[in-house]
């Protein structure tokens, strides 16, 4: 055997460099880079002295021109609609690594600009089917948030900022048509609202003047650039969410801290809030406001329905204002009134009938918790140790003894009721169950031990006054009309 023949079946692990060069050779195949065909860029990407083990050197600078163009020429394929390459996923972040280690994408900000435009028009591309948009949707995110670290110091802030909102809402987009986009919506909660609401608020003092001067320099729109990519990233990310309920429900390294119903209120709120707070409603915002209402008065972790009362859209229609004032009021006439409303169905009368029990229960069990806030307790206390807070009446904090009795009329009994200590315990865990209420249950003395009691209308807060005045006003109306009718009968001859 000669001496630099190796032995049949022996295994030579590649050195790293080596192993680089393979992983190179792959990305080069799904960006269509072949040896026969283009031999000298090829051998320009894997020359000792280029982009691999020198991506610095300028060899490594020529190298990365043929990698921008190469990419760039596959992205804007996909964007024509050529899906005839199915895996670009497992380069691109390879590819992206070595395009930033050259130090191409930080020195030539206006090409990174071009990838980045490209990067968004390919995320919009889709597909031909749903898998495909799954693909571009990961794809997508793992070159964009590349591209957000390669232009991180980037001289035009504003401008760099404004593009990279844009390019996350147009990949939510994409996967909310996705099969599965488990990861794309993982980065959102995670990372990317946090990243959206930098990036607006980087605005320069200078950059807003111009914007609220309407001036059209620089690329600034007279609609509001940011205001409306803001806009429509909150508005992808709860499509987005709702389009993925069924891959990420139950997903605990995802939903973190929060159940999956309670996050898509919340992040449905925060969508409107937006628009409304930047007067950009949409007549599409009327049916975000529908589904959070209908899933609030369906969901058991769902109590605080004053948060949504503060949005104009809910406002603006009867029937949600009147389910979210019956759960804030503890309004028992609201909710009869949504229950009787026969020829004049909409979706929330319609979810107020479907989840009657449940609804009925939140009342009940809000009733117990605002007693429990409001409650007037035993002058005797047990001590406290001097690791427990001190009561604070304002925020409904701090250890306090209520009596059984003191709550018998808030669950429908009297203090004569042979099973009034049975029905009390049992909506008092249920309270405590639907985290409205932390409290000690003591059977013995018939009595608990409050330790934390959420009032849904507490008159601490604004919202509540400014319900309160509305109800008001109301009253004061109908009672104008009672007083008229009443004057013109009085007064007929």
């Amino acid at each position: 055997m000669a001496k630099n023949q190796e032995a049949p079946g022996v295994d030579i692990a590649p050195k790293d460099e080596d192993l680089e060069i393979l992983e190179m050779r792959a990305c080069l195949e799904l960006l269509g880079i072949h040896r026969e065909s283009e031999g000298d860029r090829y051998q320009v990407l894997l020359d000792p002295e280029g982009v691999v083990l020198q991506p610095q050197s300028p060899a490594g600078i020529k190298g990365a021109e043929v990698l921008y163009e190469a990419l760039l020429e596959r992205l804007r394929a996909y964007e024509r609609g050529n899906f005839y390459v199915t895996d670009l996923l497992s380069g691109v972040r390879y590819i992206f690594a070595l395009l930033r280690r050259s130090g191409f994408l930080s020195s030539d900000p206006v090409r990174v600009e071009v990838l980045l435009q490209n990067v968004q028009a390919f995320a919009a591309s889709g597909g031909p089917d749903r898998e495909a948009r799954q693909k571009h949707a990961s794809v997508a995110l793992s070159a964009a948030v590349l591209l957000f670290n390669a232009i991180g110091n980037a001289p035009a802030a504003p401008r760099w900022n404004l593009l990279r909102i844009e390019t996350l809402a147009e990949i939510l987009r994409c996967a909310t048509a996705a099969d599965k986009a488990d990861r794309v919506i993982a980065f959102m909660l995670n990372h990317g609202t946090d990243m959206i609401e930098r990036y607006y608020s980087s605005r320069s003092s200078e950059y807003r003047a111009v914007l609220e001067n309407n001036d059209a320099e620089n690329g600034i729109r007279e609609d509001g650039d940011f205001t409306t990519a803001r806009c429509g990233y909150y508005r992808a990310l709860f499509y987005a969410l709702k389009a993925a309920e069924e891959h990420v429900r139950f997903r605990t390294d995802i939903i973190v801290d929060t159940d999956f119903e309670t996050l898509l209120i919340q992040t449905g709120c925060r969508a409107l809030e937006v628009a409304e707070t930047s007067k950009l409603v949409q007549d599409s915002d009327r049916e975000v406001a529908v589904e959070i209402v209908c899933r609030a008065l369906a969901a058991p972790s769902f109590t605080k329905f004053a948060e949504l009362l503060r949005l104009e859209t809910i406002q603006a229609d009867t029937h949600m204002r009147y389910a979210c004032e019956a759960l804030t009021l503890l309004d028992e006439s609201l909710y009869e009134s949504l229950l009787a409303g026969h020829g004049n169905e909409s979706e929330v009368t319609e979810a107020v009938h479907k989840h009657r029990q449940m609804i009925e229960t939140k009342l009940r069990v809000l009733r117990v918790s605002r007693a429990c806030a409001r409650g007037e307790y035993a002058a005797e206390k047990p001590e406290r140790s001097s690791e427990e807070p001190a009561c604070d009446s304002k925020s409904h904090r701090g250890a306090r003894i209520l009596p059984y009795a003191a709550l018998a009329k808030h669950v429908g009994m009297t203090e004569s009721d042979m099973n009034l200590d049975e029905e009390v315990e049992k909506w008092i865990i249920l309270a405590i169950q639907f985290g409205v209420l932390r409290a000690k249950i003591d059977q013995a003395k018939k009595m608990i031990r409050i330790d934390y009691a959420f009032d849904p209308d507490s008159s601490t807060s604004r919202e509540s006054w400014q319900l309160v005045a509305g109800r008001l006003e109301r009253l004061r109306l109908q009672i104008a009309q009672i007083a008229d009718t009443t004057e013109s009968i009085l007064l007929a001859p």
